[in-house]
């Protein structure tokens, strides 16, 4: 019994471990997400995409919860999600290419990150109840 209680606290303890950096990830998805005027179209807050899209990307990561090398994917991604879309973001693409094995790889995750977006957007539409008169999509 108590091995199992050990193993059980050192998971508690590991998926703690990157939550500094998924709460970094979240806040630079919900000050991107701020900007976006089309979102409240949808009526979709920021903070439901940023939970969305940080959902997506923790899923593509490869590694252990808490593992240094998933830290190490989870900050590639947030310098990576606070690149301003009207600037040049090959730096960014530069800074990670080391965390994601090449600037291919670095640009497949950037990528990766526009399809969350839209992927998101699709799901929580199609949550949405519809309203009177709609028709299903």
């Amino acid at each position: 019994m108590k091995k199992i209680l050990i193993v059980l606290a050192m998971a508690a303890l590991l998926s703690g471990c990157e939550g500094k950096e998924r709460d970094e990830l979240l806040e630079q998805l919900r000050l991107k997400f701020k900007q976006d005027a089309d979102l409240a179209d949808y009526k979709i807050t920021a903070d439901q995409m940023a939970e969305c899209v940080a959902d997506k990307i923790l899923k593509e990561i490869p590694g252990f919860p808490g593992s240094p090398s998933r830290k190490r994917f989870i900050q590639a991604y947030t310098k990576l999600v606070r690149v301003n879309p009207t600037e040049d973001f090959r730096p960014a693409l530069e800074e990670t290419k080391e965390v994601f094995g090449s600037e291919a790889k670095a640009h497949e995750a950037a990528a990766s990150i526009t399809m969350s977006n839209f992927s998101c957007i699709g799901d929580m539409i199609n949550d949405q109840p519809l309203q009177e008169g709609q028709e299903s999509p």
